[in-house]
């Protein structure tokens, strides 16, 4: 039987201990952790960016960032 690659869709199937899944406001610059036991986990990742709304400055012109952490220690920054 063929080997069958993981697709990684849904907000579960990334684990937390190897990428976090970050939200970017593109009106002001903004990002945060996103925690998917919040959100919920079968929400499907190329959904996300349009339930989301920015919590500086209301705006809905939110997209996602996903970043691999497993390698070590990691902190993103924008710019």
């Amino acid at each position: 039987m063929p080997h069958q690659p993981h697709t990684l869709t849904r907000l579960g199937d990334f684990d937390p201990a190897e990428f976090t899944i970050y939200a970017y406001c593109g009106a002001c610059g903004h990002s945060a952790a996103v925690d998917p036991e919040k959100v919920g986990r079968d929400v499907e990742v190329r959904t996300l960016p349009a339930r989301l709304r920015c919590a500086e400055c209301g705006s809905r012109e939110c997209s996602i960032r996903i970043v691999y952490t497993g390698a070590g220690e990691f902190e993103y920054r924008e710019g």
